[in-house]
């Protein structure tokens, strides 16, 4: 006999949700305005892109790259990338999948792009990014939060924050939050970048009624913030299910995104949920896949 499939899962899940992503010395926010006549071909530049730039294989230094659509403006995308360091992030740049999305701005797609310079490491701690641990979701709801913070107030602001960030990573706390991470301006040390992705406008909502966010409101109702502007984005309009990074689980050479306690049946993983080809075999399943997440995740 074996174990549910449904605990398979679990420990996995328990694997990925207890690592933390390295500090950061390199990650950026790229702002771009597509031609409206352009949009269907960037769309299948960038999914090349995303998936590409995951690949540890291709990308070592690529430790997070999620796509997103802006809320305000239709022909508005952006890029979040994290990179372990410049070394990383100038290695993407001679990548084959990076090379797509240059190609691309070359022919002439791109109507403005705007670049945001962050890094993780100088935040104490080693909280502020989180580790790529959430299932698969369209993220319908997700916010840049950009705040000024007084000089004399930033410890202060860590404090709240760490509280906030680390909190709302914790399901039975905050249940529609899929992500949550706090950057720093590389280019003002005063600067921070809030990035939080939800399942949807509801599962936000109920975000502003914890006690983890309290903390944040608390601080900023002291007077401790001197700017604040907020980017409304989403992941739910992109065609797929590629445009923002989910966990995985790794079985054999097929890598597999967590979808959610449940998905995968003992015998049947769905082919949809691999990152196979359709003239790719089928991804491996039944009782010795369980037995494998099993070893693997403890």
């Amino acid at each position: 006999s074996f174990l549910a499939p449904d605990f398979c899962i679990l420990t996995a899940y328990l694997k990925s949700a207890v690592m933390a992503l390295p500090a950061s010395s390199n990650a950026v926010i790229v702002i771009v305005d597509i031609k409206e006549d352009r949009i269907d071909d960037f769309l299948k530049v960038m999914e090349a892109d995303a998936k590409g730039s995951r690949d540890k294989s291709q990308d070592p230094g690529c430790i997070r790259f999620d796509f997103l659509r802006s809320r305000d403006t239709p022909n508005r995308y952006y890029f979040f990338e994290v990179f372990t360091d410049d070394e990383g992030a100038a290695q993407h740049k001679t990548t084959a999948h990076y090379k797509q999305w240059a190609d691309f701005k070359a022919s002439g797609g791109v109507e403005k792009q705007e670049v945001v310079k962050l890094e993780s490491a100088s935040i104490p701690g080693g909280w502020a990014l989180q580790a790529n641990d959430a299932p698969y979701s369209r993220a319908g709801s997700c916010v840049f939060v950009h705040v000024e913070i007084k000089p004399d107030r930033i410890d202060d602001f860590l404090k709240a924050m760490e509280v906030d960030v680390t909190k709302s990573r914790i399901k039975g706390l905050d249940p529609g939050c899929l992500r949550f991470d706090l950057l720093r301006s590389k280019d003002d040390p005063n600067k921070f970048v809030f990035y939080e992705a939800y399942t949807d406008d509801e599962t936000a909502a109920y975000h502003k009624t914890t006690d983890h966010y309290k903390a944040w409101a608390d601080f900023k109702a002291t007077g401790g913030v001197a700017n604040q502007d907020v980017w409304k984005v989403e992941a739910s309009s992109i065609p797929g299910i590629w445009a923002f990074q989910a966990a995985s689980v790794k079985v054999g050479s097929v890598e597999m995104p967590l979808l959610g306690f449940g998905t995968y049946k003992v015998g049947a993983v769905p082919h949809s949920a691999s990152s196979a080809t359709d003239g790719d075999p089928p991804p491996p399943s039944g009782p010795e896949v369980c037995a494998q997440i099993i070893k693997d995740a403890v």
